[in-house]
């Protein structure tokens, strides 16, 4: 049967930091060779002819060929099983060889996997928050609704007490005609009724006049009401509106930020899951000290120089992701303190090892150049700013000179190096001798300005 020796696993809390090379080297071919093995005896059958072989005595009962057969099974499966676990490390310790230097800290990816946790949390929150800001976006449009339905009821109303009044006083005119033509009847008849009762039914009918007119005035007072309550509620309306339409873009504001947040959430996992401790020692990095959904606060050592501890402010976008580092240490801040690479790619996990590769390579032509001008000073008198950027001094015949070195030294036709002023002389001829002496360095060019052999 096949053994294997139980190794630390690598990635495990627990497991040391440092292996040895030879030792990994030695288990990494023992493993390859035990695994070619096993994969001719899988492919050829091999397991299964034994299970065969050792099966046939037991045919007569059929129970216990049936149980040896499953017992087979279990030990090709575990056989299987064996088999992928070493495929699996064998490709970790081969790509292990090929990047000998040590891993980073292990609590560093854990730390990763703590603020992973945290984003999601944060997630979780924004989620709650947007679900809270749809539901007040429904209940104002449920008040709305209501209070539309309710100044449809009133308007209903009012039509039907419109036609009440005007069927009244229609009713009011009609009678008031027919009183009069009674009375000059009862006039020309005066002889044959009597006065005393012509009198009580004019006083009468006078009465009921009043009291029709009475409903009349009452009837137009509750127009005049409901005409002040529709008006009072399409001001209510014409209030909510703007409110609605505020409510509605608060809502959709909130469901962009969800979505921007989930992918700035999303392209960091991503990030944090893929940066293990051979990707951290690659780039240079020694530890990440802090993240959130758009800053992580990152160290790195270039070259010989100190810790170096900057700020990678980080913007999703819709169309394209943009990353600057920011708040770095002296003397690297003149050289770094805006370098923005887009490599021509919107996600995060393509663009951080390329930005952070761009950044050391900086860094370190920025050491580099530091190292030359300290050898310059111990040979030859110039100065420089302190980040070497600007460096001046003066010629053997008194000519003074100063020299602008941009942040790409020693890249470009002249090495990046501009010579602003060297006494009174034209600095345009200068440059062209520059050139055709393919002079590129700061330490061809300032020993040739203090001796003069530079000269138009």
């Amino acid at each position: 049967m096949l053994t294997t020796e139980k190794m630390p696993d690598p990635l495990s809390p627990s497991a040391p930091l440092n292996y040895d090379i030879r030792q990994l080297s030695s288990t990494t071919s023992s493993l390859i060779i035990e695994i070619s093995r096993l994969s001719q005896d899988i492919g050829s059958g091999y397991y299964f002819q034994q299970a065969l072989h050792s099966a046939k005595p037991l045919f007569k009962d059929p129970s216990d060929a049936i149980k040896e057969v499953e017992y087979q099974k279990a030990v090709f499966s575990n056989l299987k099983s064996q088999y992928m676990h070493l495929s699996h490390r064998t490709i970790f310790l081969t790509k292990l060889l090929a990047f000998p230097p040590a891993f980073a800290t292990q609590d560093d990816v854990l730390r990763l996997d703590a603020n992973v946790q945290h984003a999601a949390e944060r997630k979780k929150t924004a989620k709650a928050a947007l679900d809270d800001a749809t539901k007040d976006v429904e209940e104002l449009l449920r008040g709305v609704h209501a209070a539309y339905e309710g100044l449809t009821t009133q308007m209903h109303t009012l039509l039907s007490s419109s036609r009440a009044l005007a069927v009244l006083q229609r009713e009011v005119d009609g009678c008031t005609s027919r009183d009069v033509e009674a009375d000059a009847d009862a006039d020309a008849d005066g002889m044959t009724r009597d006065s005393a009762h012509v009198e009580r039914a004019l006083r009468e009918e006078e009465a009921r006049v009043v009291a029709m007119r009475a409903a009349v005035d009452a009837a137009r007072a509750e127009i005049a009401a409901v005409d002040a309550t529709r008006a009072d509620m399409r001001a209510k309306l014409a209030a909510l509106v703007p409110q609605r339409a505020a409510a509605e873009r608060a809502a959709a504001a909130a469901v962009r930020d969800a979505q921007m947040q989930d992918k700035s959430i999303e392209e960091l996992s991503s990030w944090y899951k893929s940066c293990t401790g051979v990707l951290m020692t690659l780039l240079g990095l020694v530890s990440v000290q802090h993240t959130s959904t758009t800053c992580m606060a990152l160290q790195f050592v270039v070259a010989d120089a100190p810790v170096q501890t900057a700020t990678l402010q980080i913007s999703v976008g819709t169309d394209i992701v943009d990353a600057a580092f920011l708040d770095l240490d002296v003397p690297l801040a003149s050289t770094i303190r805006e370098c923005r690479h887009y490599c021509g790619s919107r996600r995060l996990d393509d663009l951080m090892p390329r930005l952070i590769r761009h950044a050391v390579e900086r860094a370190r032509r920025h050491v580099a150049k530091m190292r030359e001008l300290t050898a310059l000073q111990k040979a030859w008198t110039c100065e420089h700013d302190g980040t070497g950027s600007v460096v001046h001094g003066v010629a053997q015949s008194g000519t003074p000179w100063r020299i602008v070195v941009s942040p790409d030294y020693p890249a470009g036709p002249t090495g990046g190096l501009t010579l602003a002023v060297c006494g009174d002389m034209d600095v345009a001829p200068v440059h062209t001798t520059m050139s055709a002496m393919r002079i590129r360095t700061l330490s061809q060019l300032v020993p040739a300005l203090i001796t003069g052999a530079l000269t138009v």
